[in-house]
């Protein structure tokens, strides 16, 4: 028997399932304040232990985890108003200091407060337009006040967009393989210059098989993004009989009888010269 619990759906009664009993029993783990950022579902829910905290789901069990325990104990830090913005999750948390805004990309090292100098306390009404996070804030000695805070005051967290060439067919012109040279990868950052680095590079002997070439693109900011595509080099074409090497020529049969007979009748000549 479970709580509420996290569920996933296709719309059909075979493709609605359990993702994880995160607090087993009747109690559940309750989860909510759901949003997706990219392929991930963050959420707020209690596994019975630390309380309501951050959790991130792929839709499968083993890909539901805490994302960090920011209050540690029972209470737990209660995340609210979670805000996907680009590749960021803003949200609000009391870690045991009050209500404040947090940042997270996702990992544990990559989630934290704040400052509360910057962003004001108890946030409200988080709201992500136009490449920037609005909100309502108290401010010390002013009360509430809207706030706008651009992620660009967190550094680049965005990887490249990047787009692998087409693949690439050739044909062995020898035992070792092909010489191939393909087009370059197109890679686009909004933020700073891109570095392209291949598995293979273009201009490479490629022996005949297949052969997956890994494409990385990496921006200033340390951000990286890769794609994958096949060089595929064909055997080089059998030669026929004329690329035998061995020397000889192809009507030697043929003529075979015709030598034969010239060389009896040159026998039998000299045999009766030396008769007489």
């Amino acid at each position: 028997m479970h709580g509420p619990e996290l569920w996933v759906s296709d719309g059909t009664s075979g493709g609605t399932r359990l993702v994880k009993d995160i607090h087993a029993g009747a109690i559940g783990s309750n989860p909510h304040s759901l949003v997706a950022l990219g392929d991930t579902l963050y959420f707020a829910a209690d596994d019975g232990h630390g309380g309501v905290e951050l959790w991130k789901s792929d839709g499968t069990e083993a890909g539901t985890v805490l994302v960090e325990d920011l209050r540690a104990g029972r209470l737990g830090a209660s995340p609210g108003e979670l805000t996907a913005a680009d590749s960021r999750l803003f949200f609000t948390a009391d870690d045991g200091t009050g209500a404040t805004l947090w940042v997270s990309d996702g990992t544990e090292a990559g989630t934290r407060a704040v400052d509360a100098a910057v962003a004001g306390g108890e946030p409200l009404a988080l709201t992500y337009t136009g490449g920037t996070l609005y909100y309502s804030a108290n401010a010390e000695g002013r009360g509430r006040e809207p706030y706008a805070l651009s992620p660009a005051f967190f550094g680049d967290c965005t990887p490249p967009v990047l787009t692998c060439p087409a693949d690439v067919e050739a044909v062995a012109t020898g035992p070792g393989g092909a010489v191939v040279h393909y087009s370059p990868a197109q890679a686009t950052d909004g933020a700073s210059e891109v570095t392209l680095g291949y598995g293979t590079p273009s201009g490479a002997t490629f022996p005949p098989g297949e052969h997956p070439v890994r494409v990385t693109a990496s921006d200033a900011a340390g951000n990286t993004a890769s794609c994958t595509f096949t060089v595929r080099v064909g055997a080089a074409p059998g030669g026929g009989p004329e690329d035998s090497g061995c020397g000889c020529t192809s009507g030697f049969a043929a003529d075979a009888p015709w030598l034969l007979l010239g060389a009896l009748v040159s026998l039998r000549a000299r045999r009766r010269r030396a008769s007489r």
